[in-house]
């Protein structure tokens, strides 16, 4: 679970996790396309973090250099396990 002190711990711009989801209301409904997505958590400047979505097709890279961000918290959570403190240094 990641918490805030994990999050100060880490150096500015780490990815910490990744994986796939289906675009889905039974997984993340990001945009109901149905097909499978990649995404990256990654930790910003300050101790804040956010969640990047891409195509299945690109790389983590792409990924990370990607503005599509992910919002809602509940997907958020499903994504990334995270206590409350945590959650609220999520980059909106």
């Amino acid at each position: 679970m990641l918490t805030i002190k994990m999050l100060e711990a880490m150096p500015p711009h780490t990815i910490f996790a990744r994986g796939t989801f289906r675009d889905s209301p039974t997984e993340v409904n990001h945009l109901n396309s149905g097909k499978f997505r990649r995404w990256i958590a990654k930790r910003g400047a300050i101790p804040d973090w956010a969640i990047y979505i891409g195509e299945d097709t690109w790389s983590w890279d792409e990924i990370a250099s990607n503005d599509d961000k992910l919002f809602t918290p509940r997907y958020i959570k499903y994504l990334v396990h995270c206590d409350d403190e945590s959650l609220a240094m999520y980059r909106q």
